[in-house]
């Protein structure tokens, strides 16, 4: 059995830029190139999902990239793919102070 990858659980194996950037690639005609160079599904140049990969899930690596993210107020959606799990996290809700607990009971939407 071939284990499908996270883009094409997502229907995103066939998307390019300007609608999905990966890390590494070269953005430079963009308003918002930087934060798309963290990996990115954007629709008309603005980015709306913003995609972490992880070997491992990781509660605190995900706590600082959301709040970072959040932070900025572009994309509204963090899918957080690890190991046979995807997360999907609201960017919409405030992070919190750091509490592990209530950041994944207030901005986690689904796990799968």
């Amino acid at each position: 059995m071939i284990i499908p990858t996270w883009k094409e659980l997502l229907a995103l194996g066939d998307r390019t830029a300007p609608e999905l950037f990966e890390r590494g690639e070269h953005i430079s005609n963009s308003p918002y190139a930087e934060e798309i160079r963290k990996a990115m599904f954007c629709i008309e140049g603005v980015p709306q999902i913003a995609i972490l990969e992880q070997s491992q899930y990781d509660t605190n690596e995900v706590l600082k990239v959301h709040a970072a993210l959040w932070n900025q107020g572009l994309a509204s959606i963090l899918v957080v793919t690890a190991q046979d799990a995807v997360r999907v996290f609201s960017l919409s809700k405030t992070p919190g102070t750091g509490d592990i607990g209530q950041f994944e009971k207030r901005c986690l939407i689904e796990a799968i």
